[in-house]
This record gives C-alpha cells, structure tokens and sequence, in this order.
C-alpha cells in the first residue's frame, strides 16, 4: 500500500502545478474586473470557487493517465494487487492535492481581494469537505476514460461536480442546513459507487 501511495504523490505532483496554473488567471481576471467594474461586482467567494472548481480538473482528470502511460494495470493484476487499495490511494492523493490546491488559492484571494468576512479555518474545513466528496468519484471517473478518451473528463466531471461546488459556496456563505446533507449524500453514494464499480472497469485497463 505504501509504495502505491508514493507512486501516486509523484504522480500528483505532475499534475499539480497544471492545475494551480490553469485557475489562477481566470481568479486574477476576476479580480482585475471586480476592482475596475465595481458595479458588475463579483464577491471572492464566487470568484474563488469558480476558479477552483475550473483548476480541479486539471488535478483529477490525469488521476489514471499516468498509470495507462506507464503500463502500470498489467503490473498490478500480475502482482494481484486489490483494485480497492489502487482507487483508495488515488483518492487519498487526490484528496489532499486538491485540499493544498484550495489552500493556495484561498493565499490568493487574500492577496488580490482583501476579504474582510474570510474565515480562514472554516473556509479550509469546507475545502477538505469538497476534496474528500469529489476525490473518489472523480478519480473513478478518470479510470472510465483511459485508453484515448481523457478529452471526454470535462464532460462527466463538470456536471457531476458541480452540485458540490454550488454547496460549498452556500456553506461558505454560512448556510450549512440544505446543502450539508447534500454533499454527505455525494460523498457517502458517490464513494460507495466508486469502490463498488472500479473493479468492474478495471479488468478493462489490465489488457491495455
């Protein structure tokens, strides 16, 4: 288990910085625009989640990539490796590097916006909620489109994340009534499903 979880936080390490990269001009651009247009406002809170959310995709949809890359599937059924113990580790993986992704944009909106009402220690617990939601399904999801279909991430990742995103604002906004079962439901079906199907799919990736 120990060295699948080391090969996977070398793995997030590569997709990490694409995925700090790739929000942090769409958060930028929102707060350029929020302090020259002051009447088309845009709170932090908006433009942060929004560009996290956007940024997470390029952390979850390479969860898989690397290891079809590697040839890593027909090592792991010769070693007869447990599918559990692969997605558990991705997930663990996943689920920090999008808690450390949200950690530095949280720095970010600091920076650039100045907010007077951030919580910083209920913004971060928020942020762990997400991550620990959307960490196994999406990387299951990243399992379904190996073998050339990685383009297709966005499609099944966005609208199955954005529920999430949509309840984390609300939390953040301090309402945790409605949309904190909410995300208890994506996280408990969600990860039931993940764990429950990757074993199915992952015969699929032992013959590539």
């Amino acid at each position: 288990m120990m060295s699948l979880f080391q090969k996977d936080v070398r793995n997030a390490k590569r997709s990490f910085w694409a995925g700090l990269l790739l929000g942090l001009p769409l958060f930028l651009i929102l707060a350029i625009s929020n302090q020259t247009e002051p009447d088309q406002f845009v709170s932090w809170r908006t433009a942060f989640w929004f560009s996290l959310f956007f940024a997470s995709t390029a952390i979850f949809y390479r969860s898989f990539g690397f290891e079809s890359e590697n040839r890593n599937f027909g090592a792991y059924s010769a070693l007869r490796v447990k599918p559990w113990k692969i997605l558990l580790s991705q997930s663990i993986v996943q689920t920090f590097s999008f808690f450390f992704l949200g950690l530095i944009y949280v720095l970010f909106a600091i920076m650039w916006w100045s907010p007077q009402d951030l919580n910083f220690s209920s913004l971060l617990a928020i942020i762990f909620v997400v991550a620990l939601t959307l960490a196994p399904t999406a990387s299951f999801i990243g399992l379904l489109l190996q073998k050339e279909r990685e383009i297709l991430f966005p499609l099944f990742y966005l609208p199955f994340a954005s529920p999430v995103i949509i309840g984390a604002h609300s939390l953040s906004l301090g309402d945790s009534s409605f949309w904190f079962y909410i995300l208890g439901i994506f996280s408990l079906v969600g990860g039931f499903l993940s764990f429950f199907l990757f074993e199915f799919f992952f015969d699929e990736l032992t013959e590539v």
